[in-house]
């Protein structure tokens, strides 16, 4: 099997997908596949999917972290036998980090129903260089007072 990338690598979550290597003639069937991170010198599983499925995504991992995945499956033979395939090779991810959020938040023009605005978005290249493709931002309203209403979307 060999495993690689099924998406984009986002902080903490990684999307992994792989092949079914086997012949079309071959009578075996993979009964599940086993997805392994090594940790150190040892592997440990992080995940199982069935034999109909050939991806998975890992969450939970941190960001800013080198990571190596493999995979292998396990399946029945055409005499009853179960078997373990090879290992894949090793896939080696690093998780980006977080995106630094804006800073200097602050109400440039308020009126009674509107209130316009800005920040300071850290673009700076090195702290955003894993997300070139943040084009925008969402600003939420964490609360308001008792006697105020709640702003609607534009």
């Amino acid at each position: 099997h060999n495993v690689r990338l099924g998406g984009p690598v986002e902080p903490g979550i990684v999307h992994l997908k792989w092949d079914d290597e086997r012949e079309d003639d071959q009578e075996d069937c993979i009964i599940q596949y086993y997805i392994e991170s090594q940790v150190q010198d040892m592997f440990l599983e992080v995940g199982t999917t069935t034999s109909k499925k050939q991806a998975i995504t890992i969450k939970g991992l941190s960001p800013s972290c080198t990571y190596f995945f493999r995979v292998y499956s396990v399946w029945h033979t055409a005499v009853g036998e179960t078997v373990q395939s090879d290992y894949s090779p090793l896939l080696k991810v690093f998780t980006p980090h977080r995106p630094k959020a804006p800073h200097h938040l602050r109400c440039v023009s308020l009126t009674p129903t509107k209130c316009t605005v800005k920040f300071d978005a850290n673009f700076n290249l090195d702290v955003n260089e894993d997300y070139p493709d943040i084009t925008s931002y969402r600003a939420f309203l964490a609360a308001a007072a008792p006697n105020c209403s709640t702003p609607k979307k534009p």
